[in-house]
């Protein structure tokens, strides 16, 4: 292998997640790519035994315009890779964190209280919630019977006093 496929290789499985994709990419952009090396014109050099190219300018501006573009994207594929990293980490310190609260739980028997938290965080229906409220009313009207009996037999007490 040439150093070109190594160094492609090694790009495919740094970001594998991309890879698939990447190629696809490639596919699509040597046809674009062909027809940018025919625009080029090979020049010969007086001076040296490098080779030159001559291009238009319009040609110069596209070439130029997607250098830009490409080394804009790689700079914001480390950032995001750089992201998306940290949040990885932060999934795994929170899953062991997870992890050691069940075995917590499990370990002082708290199984079903917490099964009954868990459950009174979740959003209520509206089934639920006018059932709660119809005991609520109901629980308020107990009380204010209650508070109403109350001072009829203070009257009687006092009375009997």
């Amino acid at each position: 292998m040439d150093f070109k496929q190594i160094r492609k290789k090694r790009v495919l499985a740094k970001h594998d997640l991309r890879a698939d994709t990447f190629q696809l990419i490639s596919k699509e952009v040597v046809a674009e790519t062909k027809n940018m090396k025919s625009a080029a014109v090979p020049v010969a050099n007086l001076f040296s035994s490098e080779e030159y190219v001559k291009v238009k300018k319009s040609d110069w501006n596209k070439i130029l315009d997607a250098f830009n573009k490409a080394v804009s994207r790689n700079h914001l594929l480390e950032k995001y890779e750089k992201k998306i990293s940290n949040l990885e980490k932060n999934i795994a310190v929170l899953t062991e964190q997870v992890e050691k609260l069940k075995r917590f739980v499990a370990s002082m028997g708290l199984g079903e209280a917490f099964v009954e938290f868990v459950k009174s965080l979740a959003p209520k229906t509206m089934k639920q919630k006018l059932e709660d409220a119809k005991a609520d009313a109901t629980e308020h009207n107990r009380q204010r019977k209650n508070t109403q009996v109350l001072p009829e037999k203070n009257k009687r007490w006092q009375q009997e006093m």
